[in-house]
């Protein structure tokens, strides 16, 4: 991984300063001395030279009352972002924010495998702006999921719905919503109420003959049209400050985990660990992952994808567990089960 120069980025920053001051709207004015006007982040500072933007890549409030000491611009910039969304960004998300919008192609400033985590950037699409629309399509609560042995308390704090409406793509299926931290709903998933064929290995009404299109829909989940699960991760938006979380492989698994109390766990929507799935635990400012992987006598590729993930994010320091043997997933055991086995191998939840 390339060093970062953090004085270089700064510099960028300053040299750039006309577009930031453009993009917030600060009603900064350029002088001799840099760049002066109101405090952005001090509501007591009325004065409009409260606030300097320095020729050495820093920033200061001379009001006082929000900051310690002169910042660098990478930092000042990082705290413009996160005022205006109210949430807290890890460094490498502030640097492909600078990347994608201000340097527009000039990318020397900046290392390549944050210019490669810029190109690979997904906007999510916003399908239902308000639970009122989703549960029109999805009739919530899933009454099937509570008989699968999951609380209905969790069912509801969740939002998951059935669909039966025979027209929707999502019939017949157990939908779970993937929210964003507005609560928006930017994408969905279904689960068949069917079980597994013997024979096709399909789900479909145990009476009805075995397809023949194996593209229409008769896998275990679907996802809804647009929704690229390798960006996001299940309950990212519900994890309490933390440097640690705990991975798991399905929206299955992380239920019964949050059942069990363990608050900071993420569903990989798969057995792999992707480099958009990587970006977001960058930005939560995670260090630490637990990742339970399922077993799987045979492939053993949850456990496969874990080692695969240790060895190429060494950002993370990683922590490899499996259930035990009787058990395929952790969605398996019971809450009682699950406690005394994340005590046992000393997870923090």
């Amino acid at each position: 991984m390339s060093k970062i120069n953090w004085n270089k980025i700064s510099k960028s920053i300053y040299d750039n300063f006309d577009k930031i001051e453009h993009i917030f709207k600060l009603g900064f004015t350029p002088d001799n001395q840099g760049w002066v006007g109101k405090c952005p982040f001090h509501s007591g500072a009325e004065n409009t030279t409260a606030f300097r933007i320095f020729p050495t890549a820093t920033a200061w409030c001379f009001s006082g009352g929000c900051m310690d000491n002169k910042c660098s611009l990478v930092h000042f910039l990082k705290m413009l972002l996160e005022q205006q969304s109210e949430q807290e960004y890890h460094f490498d998300y502030v640097l492909k924010w600078y990347t994608k919008h201000i340097l527009e192609g000039d990318l020397s400033s900046i290392p390549d495998y944050i210019v490669q985590k810029v190109k690979q950037e997904h906007i999510p699409t916003i399908f239902y702006n308000s639970l009122y629309s989703w549960e029109k399509f999805a009739e919530c609560p899933s009454e099937t999921y509570i008989r699968l042995g999951f609380s209905r308390e969790i069912v509801n704090q969740y939002n998951i719905g059935e669909c039966h409406d025979r027209n929707h793509r999502m019939y017949n299926r157990i939908v779970v919503p993937q929210f964003n931290i507005h609560g928006q709903i930017v994408g969905y998933t279904g689960r068949s109420m069917y079980k597994q064929c013997s024979r096709c290995k399909l789900y479909h009404y145990h009476l009805a003959p075995c397809p023949v299109d194996y593209k229409n829909g008769y896998n275990k989940w679907i996802h809804v049209k647009g929704f690229k699960t390798s960006h996001y991760l299940y309950n990212d938006w519900n994890i309490p400050e933390t440097e640690e979380v705990i991975l798991v492989e399905s929206i299955g698994n992380t239920l019964k985990m949050l059942m069990a109390g363990a608050y900071n766990t993420c569903g990989l929507f798969g057995n792999r660990l992707s480099e958009g799935q990587v970006d977001i635990l960058e930005q939560m400012g995670v260090k630490h992952i637990t990742w339970i992987a399922d077993n799987d006598a045979v492939h053993q590729a949850g456990l496969k994808g874990a080692q695969t993930a240790s060895r190429k994010f060494r950002q993370f320091r990683f922590k490899l567990l499996c259930p035990p043997v009787k058990y395929n997933d952790v969605g398996e055991m019971n809450v009682i089960e699950l406690n005394e086995f994340l005590r046992l191998k000393k997870v923090n939840l």
